[in-house]
């Protein structure tokens, strides 16, 4: 029996067709990876930005409204959030001890009739300062007595929450913000664990309503602060413009300011950093609500860029 041989036109024709659906096939499986991997850092971008979005509204849920402020390092100047003339890249406010508050540890209540203005002393119902030393201590691994040390203080909520005034044209002068004074700022001290505490600088005026302030925070892309700052270098990665980061634990009414302000003289606190993806950042109010606007953007491949709009509403 013979057996009939391949002729090489059959074999090139063969080889012509495989080869064309091996290129089709490399051609689709190309074509596939990239729409996986697009949709893959898409998915992750927007998981990204609902957890920095989430992780800003429960840090600002502890904001004491009348004391957030825009900052302009460069231009070394703030004014209230709630009477902006301009834009500043930096958003800062002062935090009351939210959790000592749902723990039962402080009322934020004045009872107007068992104070005591002569003998500068408040009576403040449910009340207890060393429970709040402790929990604050606890938060910022610190030791001793944060009252006496001036590390928590006291502040007015004023009218309508207003600190007594945010339009007023001492503001700077009210809370120690950048080197000014701090004439809103209460210090106090408690002699036992009473429901009384004692006034160390008298105010002109006493409200009802008040706030036990620890630490001061700060939001700022990395193109708007001193990238060269010691705080900055120490962090485990490289800090870019498009980097979101959050300082806390400082004081401005000690005078100090966030470890990575350039205009600082006294720079205190910690850093986290809270996205890499970060191509805007703006906060503006709309009926006394403060309104969160960021812009996440990544490179997927060949320079093509995907971007993700999220706005967060801070009642």
């Amino acid at each position: 029996m013979v057996r009939r041989a391949f002729t090489l036109i059959e074999i090139i024709a063969t080889i012509a067709i495989l080869s064309i659906i091996a290129s089709i096939s490399i051609f689709s499986i190309d074509k596939l990876y990239k729409t996986f991997n697009k949709a893959k850092k898409i998915s992750n971008l927007s998981l990204e930005a609902k957890r920095v979005s989430i992780q800003l509204e429960n840090l600002l849920s502890s904001k004491i409204p009348s004391t957030m402020i825009g900052y302009d390092m460069k231009n070394n100047s703030f004014e209230s959030i709630y009477n902006l003339t301009k834009e500043h890249k930096i958003l800062e406010w002062l935090s009351f001890t939210k959790d000592s508050f749902q723990k039962g540890e402080c009322s934020f209540f004045i009872d107007m009739k068992r104070c005591d203005k002569k003998n500068k002393y408040l009576f403040s119902p449910d009340t207890n300062l060393s429970l709040v030393n402790e929990r604050v201590k606890k938060k910022f691994s610190k030791s001793g007595d944060l009252f006496r040390d001036e590390d928590i203080v006291l502040i007015f909520s004023g009218s309508f929450d207003n600190g007594g005034d945010v339009f007023s044209k001492d503001f700077k002068n009210f809370y120690g913000w950048h080197g000014h004074k701090s004439e809103k700022i209460i210090k106090i001290s408690q002699k036992s664990e009473s429901e009384k505490f004692f006034i160390k600088n008298l105010p002109q005026e006493i409200y009802e309503k008040y706030y036990l302030s620890f630490s001061a925070y700060a939001i700022a892309r990395g193109k708007d602060i001193d990238k060269s700052s010691i705080c900055i270098k120490n962090l485990p990665v490289k800090i870019k413009d498009s980097s979101l980061l959050l300082f806390y634990d400082y004081r401005p009414w000690k005078k100090e300011s966030f470890c990575a302000d350039k205009n600082a003289q006294k720079k205190e606190g910690k850093v986290t950093i809270l996205s890499q993806s970060i191509k805007s950042f703006n906060v503006s109010l709309n009926n006394d609500n403060l309104i969160l606007d960021l812009t996440f953007s990544q490179n997927i491949m060949y320079k093509k860029n995907i971007e993700i709009f999220s706005q967060r509403i801070i009642f």
